[in-house]
């Protein structure tokens, strides 16, 4: 939960509901594409067996319109989870 303060009445605020999703691309390589706020830093995580985490990246949200691409460079594993927080 968030809270906002000094904030005037009657405006209008957008809120993002962040998400990540991933396919593989034409060059072989595995893409995430993450939707999220803009000013808010997430953190997306990998992990090959829901246990042990590990960050791949910390970025800003990139706004109401727009996804972030960020590559995994070892999703060439049996199996592959990923979160974002």
């Amino acid at each position: 939960m968030e809270e906002f303060t000094d904030v005037a009445a009657n405006q209008i605020l957008t809120i993002v509901e962040p998400s990540l999703r991933g396919a593989f691309g034409t060059d072989g390589l595995f893409h995430l594409k993450m939707t999220g706020n803009t000013n808010r830093t997430y953190q997306v995580d990998a992990s090959g067996n829901l246990l042990n985490w590990t960050t791949l990246t910390n970025c800003a949200g990139p706004g109401p319109n727009a996804t972030r691409d960020i590559c995994d460079p070892a999703a060439g594993q049996a199996q592959r989870f990923y979160r974002l927080k």
